[in-house]
């Protein structure tokens, strides 16, 4: 094979430095045992076409972290692996978390490219078999990689049809008049100049002084010190958009109210255990400083079809459409007595976001500082944005409708990431009728990250009943 070089792109150069280096995790759940011989014969027909998966990456200059990638031939057998299991042992669910777990504490092996498949042919609660991914960040971000798969896969309901992702967009009413058109374009342009200058200030207070408190979720000392483990649970989709439709919210804002509202619970149950939550449940928010930080993707991925023809026919990806193109919103922790409220603060509050270009600021500014001070520095502030707050959060479009990968049905996909300087990181991601839930949680600090689940689980449980009886009211 021809040795082809691409050099790698600066947010993907970032991610190799020590204090930020990313490792996504993707543990994949399948309807059936796995024939790994089918499964890597499927894999050699798609995903080692694509050209981050067949490439090493090769040290230009490695005190300034300049990097290539360089194509290369790929020998499925360095990255599938099938470790020896007890199929019938007793907590199946266990082992799978702990497995990921001890996975996450291990360097990937450099001299092949960054990617490796471990096979659990192992019956857990919500699948019959298990695949855990390990991906270098470097190669891609979760939406690059959702598209990725999709592009290897096919409809269940059509063998011979490619996947689809279910989005939809806003669109907006235009104003019949000239005037009033003028005054909405004014008026809006006038509004995104203010929220940008707001949240770019509160990002460069948050880079020098305004850390979150520390807090049952938030001590940075314990970063380095244990491990992650990684727990998901899978709830309805349907009961997410009925929510959403009631309250003319996005699944998005029904996700996030849901998990403001668990860590509430969560900190006020930690709180409660110390004496330090006094009988006004909100005080114990009011008068610390807790936020999130939201990924924000911040371009169209590329088409299923379009991933499909680089690995079926050769094709160049296509520039600016793979990689990592990402910023982040940063929100704050909020508490309410009426359960719906967590739900419309999240609106209200992501309503004023979405109408900033903070997220493409702070991409600017991070292609800036990497070009006057170089890749350590541009990595020690994206690292001091992020470790300044107290919990991450991310939501991915999975497919519409099931479908089969690398020859086997797929149950539910569940997304995380190592390497955050955060105890706490939450990914969202849709799967057919299902919406996944992630957490990666600090083993030392967070005992039980089931228990955050629980809480979400029970608080959408609460708002669909809620629902349920305002409409049988109409």
């Amino acid at each position: 094979m021809v040795q082809q070089e691409e050099p790698v792109s600066p947010p993907s150069r970032i991610l190799h430095v020590p204090c930020f280096d990313l490792c996504v995790l993707i543990v994949m759940g399948f309807s059936t045992p796995i024939d790994v011989d089918y499964f890597k014969k499927c894999m050699e027909q798609t995903v080692i076409k694509h050209p981050r998966f067949s490439s090493l990456l090769d040290i230009k200059d490695k005190k300034r972290y300049k990097f290539a990638w360089k194509r290369t031939r790929v020998n499925i057998d360095d990255h599938v692996f099938v470790p020896d299991i007890d199929p019938n042992m007793e907590f199946p669910d266990k082992f799978v978390e702990d497995f990921t777990s001890d996975l996450s504490t291990k360097p990937l092996d450099f001299s092949k490219p960054l990617w490796e498949v471990y096979i659990l042919n192992l019956k857990i609660s919500d699948a019959n078999s298990v695949a855990v991914f390990r991906i270098h960040h470097s190669i891609g971000d979760g939406v690059s990689l959702t598209s990725l798969f999709l592009a290897c896969g096919k409809k269940a309901s059509d063998p011979e049809a490619l996947p689809v992702l279910q989005t939809k967009k806003r669109v907006l009413p235009k104003p019949s008049k000239l005037t009033d058109r003028f005054r909405l374009v004014f008026g809006s342009s006038l509004l995104t100049f203010y929220y940008t200058l707001i949240e770019s200030l509160k990002d460069l207070a948050t880079l020098t002084f305004l850390k979150d408190t520390n807090n049952p979720l938030r001590q940075p000392k314990l970063l380095d010190q244990a491990r992650n483990r990684y727990v998901h649970r899978i709830i309805s989709l349907d009961d997410i958009k009925l929510i959403r439709k009631a309250l003319n919210t996005t699944i998005n804002d029904v996700l996030l109210g849901a998990t403001q509202f668990a860590v509430c619970e969560y900190l006020k149950k930690q709180y409660e255990s110390c004496g330090e939550a006094n009988k006004n449940s909100i005080d114990f928010i009011k008068h610390r400083r807790i936020r999130f930080a939201i990924a924000v993707n911040l371009r169209d991925s590329m088409s299923v079809e379009g991933l499909s023809d680089v690995m079926e026919k050769g094709k160049e990806l296509e520039p600016g459409k793979w990689g990592n193109i990402v910023g982040s919103y940063t929100i704050p922790l909020k508490k309410f007595d009426d359960p719906l409220e967590y739900i419309r603060d999240i609106k209200a509050t992501m309503d004023k976001r979405k109408m900033s270009h903070n997220p493409r600021v702070q991409n600017f500014i991070m292609r800036l500082v990497m070009v006057l001070f170089g890749a350590q520095a541009a990595a020690r502030v994206t690292r001091g944005l992020f470790s300044s707050v107290t919990i991450g959060v991310s939501n991915v479009v999975g497919p519409s409708e099931e479908i089969i990968l690398f020859g086997h049905p797929v149950c539910y996909i569940s997304p995380t990431a190592r390497g955050f300087p955060l105890c706490l990181i939450m990914h969202y991601h849709s799967y057919d009728k299902k919406m996944i839930i992630s957490m990666a949680s600090n083993e030392q600090l967070i005992r039980d990250p089931h228990e955050l689940c629980d809480y979400m689980q029970k608080y959408l449980e609460n708002v669909k009943q809620i629902v349920l009886q305002s409409l049988g009211g109409k």
